[in-house]
Parts: structure tokens; sequence; C-alpha cells
């Protein structure tokens, strides 16, 4: 340990022992005194001292983010468990006070166990960015596509030829390839009705990381490039049989665009010249399988005319990242992981060797090969950590990997496996890194690239204004959308996998197509809020807008949409006023349902928790819901009330219920009902404000208004937001930073993107120089 961290150490000790010691020699008033009396003689021999849990019926700690009100009246009604009159009025105010502002409230839990940034490794997803972004950084410059491209689709050329070489018949841009020749020729006049050959091009976006199934249906020849463009993933150009389906897999780091390319020829492939040929009739369909999706034509939004450059792919398995915090973070080290990050340097190394010439940009034959090796070895050093090397480092990851060497190969192996096997690649110390290095991870997830170094070396990253342009600029990159969806499946909980498939009796349509749909159809919803204009983030709440297929169109009930093709979304605005953006979303509504009924539980239980922001904690036991037909006469809602009518359910369900049951006029596919069954459905809730105060809502719309405005909602938007940009807690860097967000939030007229940058700007700035990155040793 340096003698400059000791010192920073003892410091921070020094300032939070001063703070305690501040706040216990301060006055406390007498109704703390009279609830802390209260509290030691009635509640701490079941829950401790602190509120830390002692008897295994209380066993969890006294922590929630109830306000003094409601834990006062929680405390009238339930406690003590022995004689639940014994705690009331003025004794249940002040016990409540007291257990409020000692240990149970989140700015307690603060001061008593301060938050600090703390030194993580990288996240799974961080590792395979970091690792592509640092391999591709040494290739001929490819075209990256942006979310400010105007053009999808692939590049298409059509031929008169038997291949797709020379001069093309008919050039054009093929939003999607899903065509029967037989029935429309491509061009006529243009284009041979007795055989063509063609070619798209152009780039295939991964909005996911994972393993995508390419399926190419035809009963003609075939070949099929993604990202490898020197060897075919599929590859029918000489078939056997009849077969028309063909398939394989390759596995894709989201946010990415990769270089694609397909040919079809409809001619013979052994046609007799001779012969007098025939009008052709062919089709060809292109499709994939997404992670945990069913096969689709892939939709022009996810295809790009222009070729980005090959990325390399780190497909080991790893572990999954802790989220014990409730964002996802890089907290331990385990064997496991250690394993995967040993192979992946391993796999990665053997990668770097075998496309040495390409990224070193030095030839077998080449006079000075040993130079330029050695070169591009200090570059790639230089990258992985993030900043230029010390002389003992260049001296530790570079001369003596070349010391001794039987070959120049076996040297570029010994430096990549080093270097991203060390602590410098691995971890990132929120507290110490560059700016630029702090932008790149929270907004991409991976290193910095070539225009952020160098502005950080001009000093273009000092000012609040210089990182706010530099953040901006960041966010058109696909890697930021991708990060920022993957920010929407968890503010959403959408990330779990759930079987949404419903009663086949009761909903005969709802079928996986129609969920397909859904969820592409929430996604293009999300998206076009968060990147217009404005990117309001109450409009992802209270829009009436809905993004329909033809199929979705037939199932929902909206009128027949003549420009709507298959594989196309339109969007419209939702045929009555019940529509409340993604918190009705059918997708939404249909994964938190039963098989053949709504829940207004699981409902509720999503409002309170990601939308507000509520601490929940689960239930003791099993739950079952009532069954429909034990109770045939009651509505939904009635049996719910039922089922959890008892004092042990109400602590929880007293929040959750009133927040699910708005949510009522919406069936377990999503769609509109006005009755449950044969009687009229109560769509009222409540929820019950910090300061005491009763808010009440009828219906989805009403419950969406007011939580688009609620301070509450946007809080927890801000925090949930934060955590998964930095991975880090917010009041770690600044106790006041929270705060300061949501005024800025607030002020930014609830932009999405303003706040991302904002927290950027944030994060950067609120370190001291102090802590600011030095050299050190390696």
């Amino acid at each position: 340990m340096t003698r400059t961290l000791s010192i920073l150490i003892l410091a921070v000790a020094v300032a939070i022992a001063s703070t305690r010691a501040r706040a216990e020699d301060a006055p406390k008033s007498a109704a703390h005194e009279a609830g802390a009396k209260i509290y030691a003689e009635q509640c701490s021999s079941c829950h401790g001292a602190k509120g830390e849990g002692v008897r295994r019926k209380y066993s969890r700690p006294l922590r929630g983010d109830r306000s003094i009100a409601q834990l006062t009246r929680y405390i009238e009604e339930s406690m003590p468990e022995d004689d639940e009159d014994e705690c009331v009025g003025d004794d249940a105010k002040n016990v409540a006070r007291f257990i409020h502002d000692a240990f149970y409230s989140p700015i307690a839990q603060a001061r008593l166990a301060p938050p600090r940034v703390e030194l993580s490794r990288l996240t799974v997803g961080q590792y395979r960015n970091a690792v592509a972004d640092l391999v591709t950084s040494f290739r001929a410059r490819g075209t990256r596509p942006t979310l400010l491209a105007k053009e999808n689709g692939l590049q298409a050329n059509y031929f008169n030829e038997r291949r797709p070489r020379g001069k093309a018949a008919l050039r054009r841009r093929d939003g999607r390839v899903d065509f029967d020749f037989g029935a429309k020729n491509p061009s006529p006049g243009k284009v041979d009705d007795h055989g063509f050959a063609a070619r798209w091009e152009g780039s295939v976006l991964a909005p996911e990381t994972g393993v995508y199934e390419f399926v190419v249906h035809t009963d003609h020849a075939i070949h099929l490039w993604v990202n490898d463009l020197d060897e075919s993933l599929i590859d029918a150009w000489v078939k056997s049989g009849s077969g028309t389906e063909f398939r394989a897999s390759v596995f894709l780091v989201g946010g990415r665009a990769y270089p694609m390319r397909l040919e079809f020829t409809s001619r013979d492939q052994g046609v007799n010249k001779k012969k007098k040929p025939k009008k052709v009739n062919a089709f060809l369909r292109l499709e994939w399988k997404r992670p945990g999706r069913i096969a689709e034509v892939i939709r022009a939004r996810f295809l790009r005319p222009d070729r980005a450059a090959e990325s390399y792919v780190v497909d080991t398995p790893f572990p999954p990242d802790d989220r014990s915090e409730g964002f996802e973070r890089g907290s331990s080290i385990s064997k496991a992981w250690d394993d995967a990050t040993t192979s992946a340097a391993l796999r990665t190394a053997d990668y770097v060797v075998e496309h040495l010439s390409e990224l070193s940009g030095a030839r077998p034959k080449d006079k000075n090969r040993e130079k330029r090796v050695r070169d591009f070895c200090e570059r790639w050093l230089e990258r992985a950590f993030r900043g230029k090397l010390t002389d003992a480092q260049r001296e530790l990851y570079l001369d003596r990997r070349f010391e001794g060497a039987p070959s120049l190969e076996l040297a570029v192996k010994r430096v990549v496996l080093l270097s991203l096997k060390s602590p410098r690649f691995l971890f990132v110390d929120a507290k110490r890194v560059s700016v630029a290095e702090l932008l790149a991870f929270a907004l991409w997830d991976s290193i910095p690239d070539e225009k952020l170094n160098q502005a950080l070396e001009r000093g273009q990253l000092e000012k609040p204004e210089d990182i706010e342009r530099t953040a901006e600029r960041m966010l058109a990159d696909e890697r930021a959308r991708h990060k920022l969806r993957r920010f929407f499946d968890h503010y959403l909980d959408l990330e779990a996998s759930k079987d949404l498939s419903k009663d086949p009796a009761k909903f005969p349509n709802f079928d996986e197509q129609v969920i397909a749909d859904l969820r592409s159809s929430l996604e293009l919803f999300v998206d076009s809020i968060v990147w217009s204009q404005n990117s309001d983030f109450r409009e992802l709440l209270r829009s009436r807008d809905l993004f329909v297929s033809p199929r979705l169109a037939e199932y929902y009930g909206y009128p027949k949409q003549d420009n709507l093709r298959p594989g196309v979304f339109r969007r419209l605005e939702a045929k009555s006023d019940a529509r409340a953006g993604a918190l009705s979303h059918p997708y939404v509504l249909a994964r938190f349902a039963y098989r053949d009924t709504t829940s207004p539980i699981h409902r509720g239980v999503f409002v309170a928790r990601h939308l507000l922001g509520r601490s929940l904690r689960p239930p003791p036991e099993a739950f079952s819901p009532f069954a429909a037909d034990l109770h045939p006469k009651l509505t939904t809602r009635e049996r719910v009330e039922l089922q959890t009518k008892p004092d042990a359910c109400r602590g929880c369900h007293g929040l959750v219920n009133p927040l699910g049951f708005p949510l009522e006029t919406f069936d377990a596919d999503g769609s509109y009902r006005a009755r449950d069954g044969e009687r009229e459905i109560d769509d009222s809730g409540t929820y019950e404000l910090p300061s005491g105060t009763i808010a009440e809502f009828r219906g989805a719309r009403a419950l969406a208004e007011f939580l688009a405005e609620h301070a509450g909602t946007h809080r927890s938007f801000v925090l949930q937001l934060f955590e998964h940009l930095v991975k880090q807690r917010a009041a770690a860097f600044d106790p006041a930073l929270p705060e300061r967000l949501q005024e800025g939030f607030t002020e930014g007229k609830f932009s999405i993107r303003k706040l991302m940058v904002r927290i950027a700007r944030e994060v950067a700035t609120t370190r001291k120089p102090s802590e600011r990155p030095g050299e050190t040793t390696p």
C-alpha cells in the first residue's frame, strides 16, 4: 500500500469517526428518549438493540422505506406481538420515530454504514465488450452503425449470371430478405426471369448477447457469412437432397454490428447450356432466432447497408454476476470466474497470434517485423490498461515476455495472456480511473476509444461542459443504446425468463408468435420514447400509443391497416383512454398474470418495487392464489382481498394490492375488459405518501398519471439508472448526489438522455483531485 493511499484511508476513517461522534454527542429530544426506552423494554428482545434481528421469526434486520406515520400505524396494529394494544398513541409514535431515525430509514443506514465506492472487477458484459473493442481497435477501420444512421436494410445486388459476380443488373436496398421470386421478379426487364444470382451485403445488429441461430429457407443455392467473411456460417451452394431449410448458430455480443453477406443463385448449378432455360420459380427467406426467442424474419431495424469491421467475440461461459445489491456488479472473485477469465485469455491470445499480421501491420517477411510486433504489444498493453505504461510496467509486461522467447508469436501470446489476467485490465476503481475510462465504462461498458483517449491527452475532459459534450457524442453509439436497453429490461422486470403462455381454452390465439410480436412492440415503444427529441421519462407511463403488427392488430381488435405488412409495426393510438404506456403494455400485463386469470399482486409488486422503488420482503411462505372455481361469485379483486386479509399479510399487501387493482381492467393476455366474469370491475386504488396523505386513483391511466408526476417514481428511476450505469451507489460518491441528480432530472424536463449525460458529468467531476490517477507500481 502506498503512503498516499494510507494517508487517504486514515483521513476517511477519522472523518467517519468524527461524524459518528458528533451524531452520538448531539442532544436527544424527550420523544426520542421515550421511544428508545419503549423499544428497549418491548422490542429489543425480538428485533435486537439496533434492529439487527434476534429471534428466528424476527431474524431479518429492521430496514425499510416506510415513513414515520406508516411505521406508527403498523406498530399500533401489530406490535408487540403478545399485546397489540400495549403500544399505541404517543408511545407508538415515539417508538416509530426512534426506530426510523436510529436504524430503520435509508438515511439512518447511510449514517451507520456510510456507502463507499467499491473496487470492482469487470462484469461479464464489460469483459466481453472490453476484449472485443481491444482487438477491433487494431483492425482497419470498419464502419460502426450508430443511432443516427438513417438507412436500414442490406445493400442488394442482382446479376444475370449463375454466380453473384461482375456488373450488377440491379442495385437496390432491401429492408428484409423474404422473397417469392416465382411470384414476383425483382425487376422485370432488368433481371432475367430464367435465372439470376444475388448478393446482399452490410451488417446485422445484435440487440442482446447470446447464441443466435440463423435460418435460411430456400429451394436453391445459398452461402451465408456472419462476422467472419472468410469462412461461411452456412454453405448450401452445392446442395444434396431436397431440403429447403438450413441452420447454423453463432455467439454474438449485444450492441454491436457484425458484417454479413448472403449469396444466392436461382440457376441450376449443373445446367446444360444447350437446353432452353425454363422460367425459374424460387423463394428465399432469411430468419434468426434471437436468444430466448422464436425464429422470425430479420427486420430492417437490425440491418445496415454499410459493413462493420469483424469483431472478436468472447464466447467463453462465465458465472453470473452478483445482483444482491439490486444491480449488476463485479464484486466476487470465485474459482469459476478465475477459470473463465483464464480460458478467455488463452483463446484471445490464440486469436491475436492467428491474426497477427492484420492486427500489427507486420507481415512475416517484413525486415522490421520484430520492432513492429513489439510496438503493437506496447500499444495493446496501453489500451488494455487504459493508460501509458510506466517503466516498471513496460519491463514486467513487455520486455520480460520477449526475452528468451523462441518466437515472436510466443512472445505475443505471453503479452496478451498476462495483460488479460492482470488486475489492471480486470478491475475498475471508479474513484481513481481517468475521466475517459469512467465515461467509457459508464456509457458503453467498455474501454475508451481513440477519440476519448485523444480528448483526455489534449485536456478536453477537464471542464463539465466538455464532459457533457463528449457524453452526448457517446450516446450516438450502438453500445450506449444496448446498455440502456438492458437497463429497461431490469426496470420493467423483463430479465428473468418466464412462460407467458395462457390457457388455450380462454385465450386460443395467444400463441408464441403473438408473444414475440408483443416483445418487439414493447422494445419499439421504449426506443421511441428514449430516442425521441424530448426523451421524456413521463411519456413511458402515460403515452396512449402502441406499436402493432398485423397479428397484434387483429388480436387486440385494432382497425385493419391497409399499409400494414407482415413483420412491420405501426405506431397507433390506443382505442380508448385505458392504455397508459409501458404500465399497461400487453406484454407487461401478460407477464404479471397467471395462465387463466389476472394477478393484482404480481402487478402491484412490479409497480411498488420497480417503479416506486419500494423495498418488499419476500412472503414468509409459499403463496398459491385461491382458485376461481372455489369462489365463483367473487371477482379476482375480492378473492385477493379475502386471501390477504390476515394481519400477517397486511404489512406488504396493504401497499401492493391497491397498486395492482387499477390494472384489473386488463385481462391475463393484456386485452382490455370491462367486466370480471359477470361483475363490473372495481379498478380503484390508493397509495400512501410519506406525509401520510392518501393518493387515490381509478384505472390504469390515473395510476400512470400519478406515477409520472410522483417524486418517488422519479427518484427511483434516477437511482436505478445511476446504479446500472456506474455499478455503484450514488451516495457513495457524495451523500448529496442523489438529491442533485433528482433536481437535475426535474430541471431537464425529465429527459432520459440528459439524465445519462448528467450522471456521467457528476461522477467525473465529483472526485477530488487527490483521487485522480497517477503513476503507480505494477
